[in-house]
């Protein structure tokens, strides 16, 4: 079973979801792109692919959406 997780706007975010990252502090190049949300269950932890196949934890995400 999964965490309960929410964007900004407190809508339920599901593992399989796109969402819009709207504020990266490490990386502002991903500000606004559109990433697939996964879970990573060896580390615990929800993780999100860019569209360039580039995945990352939520460490740095400041704000994000869903879409």
């Amino acid at each position: 079973m999964t965490p309960s997780f929410r964007d900004k706007r407190g809508n339920d975010v599901q593992i399989g979801d796109t969402i819009r990252i709207i504020h990266h502090y490490n990386f502002p190049e991903w500000n606004g792109q559109l990433a697939d949300i996964m879970w990573d269950e060896e580390k615990g932890m929800y993780r999100f692919v860019l569209s360039d196949g580039t995945a990352s934890d939520f460490h740095g995400v400041h704000e994000f959406e869903k879409v």
